[in-house]
């Protein structure tokens, strides 16, 4: 069973991969960021339009550098345009921390042996976050007293729509080899998914 799951799903792909495809912007707001909340597994953000939730299930190294050291010389916070697909509850965006001058030996090492991929030359750590949720915080009032910045953050909210709009060529044309590739293998594979079912 699980064999013909594969198939459909890689039959489905193939499709996919010869399609291409227009992003919209429908209209942006303006959103400001006025509080931070961490927990072990999740960082709450207070918001002027949306509040949001990052979790560690999907951002484990963004909430581990939160949790590091290192978050002690973060001297300035940028995020880039929020971004929202219509008729989701997820957004992304990118979000840097500027990093103070004066890093300690072990705040370097630090940097260059857990988040190297993330800093640009020790001045700056960047996150791509494509897995934040859009919720309604209960204690929001709490939240904005206890963890509110220093300076909020400003930042484009952008509800946007993504659609296909035509057939890459030649993308299309490696699909179809793909997928004739495995019609000729049929019959390997389609005996071995029969058993899968039988016994599965």
């Amino acid at each position: 069973m699980k064999f013909i799951k594969f198939a459909f799903i890689y039959f489905l792909s193939l499709i996919l991969v010869g399609c291409t495809y227009s992003d919209k912007t429908l209209n942006t707001q303006k959103e400001t960021l006025y509080a931070f909340a961490l927990d072990k597994d999740n960082l709450y953000i207070a918001g002027q339009l949306y509040d949001y939730q990052v979790s560690a299930k999907n951002e484990q190294e963004f909430l581990d550098f939160l949790h590091s050291d290192l978050i002690k010389k973060v001297a300035n916070i940028k995020v880039d345009d929020i971004r929202h697909k219509v008729k989701s509850r997820e957004v992304s965006t990118h979000i840097t921390f500027d990093l103070d001058k004066n890093l300690t030996k072990e705040q370097k090492e630090l940097l260059k042996n857990k988040f190297s991929e993330h800093s640009n030359e020790l001045k700056s750590v960047d996150f791509y976050l494509d897995n934040i949720n859009l919720i309604k915080l209960e204690n929001k009032a709490q939240i904005l007293e206890k963890g509110k910045l220093s300076k909020p953050i400003m930042a484009d909210f952008v509800n946007h729509s993504e659609k296909i709009t035509g057939v890459d060529e030649e993308a299309l044309v490696m699909s179809v080899g793909l997928g004739s590739l495995l019609i000729v293998t049929a019959p390997v594979w389609v005996p071995i998914a029969f058993v899968d079912f039988l016994f599965n």
